[in-house]
């Protein structure tokens, strides 16, 4: 696999004037990006209430595929814009190379893990199959999650653990994103500061962790898809909290420490175990491939760790 190098993503813009200096301050490159991603948040939700007045039938699923990918193309559009005018590079984050295989490798992984902690719960009794053949549920993940994990992790590890690591270095930029992506979870329904910390925990490190092994976003937002669509779409457990149309109709019970309880799988001990134990590894591997930064203060340039 051939991947990035973090100073390919750090920005180019130079720090000899007043309005490059506010521009490279980490919290106004965030703010700039995350205005223009709400913007386009907004025009999906516009689009979802235009699609209550589609007909409904095979109007409906073309409607809600054109949104999911215009949605998509915009947050791409704006990505590129931003790094563009305000990081004053490319965005090699998005490049194409690879782009294919990496999302099916993403999605492997994530959909295999999620197996795993269903097949697991199977096994311990705490999950169930009654029926099957809800196949609209899997229309409906497809064009809700797909843009939803693409956003995530634009705005998760492309955009903060990318700034923070290019002063902070890798290790901090793990820890901050990681938290920062477990908290915003504490809104969601069901949600308490354990199954938040569990979010930081199975998904902040290892989507943090599949990030850096090759410098796009490809792999982890195939990752983020697969684990948030078999979930939901396909096993029946609450994603994050909340509960949806489902291809298996399923029984699940027994203690909440297995079930992860009305959270939904995220917060079972078995997902935090397994899937925290994986992001470990894809860092080991990211370590190797010298893909780890030192905070600024400790480089005169990008230089990066490694074994040598």
């Amino acid at each position: 696999m051939i991947h990035n190098t973090p100073e390919q993503l750090f920005t180019a813009r130079p720090n000899d004037t007043t309005l490059n200096k506010i521009l490279n301050f980490p919290i106004t490159r965030i703010f700039i990006c995350t205005i223009a991603f709400i913007a386009i948040v907004f025009v999906q939700e516009m689009l979802g209430f235009a699609g209550l007045y589609v007909p409904y039938g095979i109007a409906t699923y073309i409607f809600q595929g054109f949104s999911s990918l215009l949605v998509f193309v915009l947050f791409m559009l704006i990505f590129h814009l931003y790094t563009r005018l305000v990081e004053e590079r490319h965005a090699v984050e998005l490049s194409t190379f690879g782009a294919v295989k990496e999302t099916f490798w993403g999605i492997g992984i994530g959909a295999t893990l999620m197996l795993v902690v269903a097949l697991v719960m199977y096994l311990l009794g705490n999950y169930s199959v009654v029926s099957s053949g809800n196949y609209k549920a899997l229309w409906e993940g497809l064009v809700l999650f797909w843009p939803a994990a693409f956003l995530e992790e634009l705005l998760m590890r492309a955009l903060l653990f990318k700034v923070v690591e290019e002063y902070l270095g890798s290790i901090w930029a793990l820890v901050i994103s990681a938290l920062m992506f477990g908290i915003l979870h504490l809104t969601n329904d069901n949600a308490t500061w354990f199954s938040c910390m569990a979010i930081a925990l199975e998904a902040g490190i290892l989507l943090g962790a599949t990030y850096m092994l090759t410098r796009r976003i490809w792999l982890s937002q195939g990752l983020h898809f697969a684990w948030n669509f078999v979930q939901t779409a396909v096993l029946g457990f609450a994603v994050s909290g909340n509960q949806m149309n489902s291809f298996l109709e399923v029984e699940i019970s027994g203690s909440e420490w297995i079930t992860g309880g009305s959270f939904g799988a995220e917060a079972s001990i078995i997902a935090i175990v397994l899937c925290t134990a994986t992001g470990f590894l894809v860092l080991r591997k990211a370590f190797l491939e010298k893909q780890f930064v030192l905070p600024r203060w400790r480089r005169k340039k990008y230089v990066i760790i490694s074994e040598e």
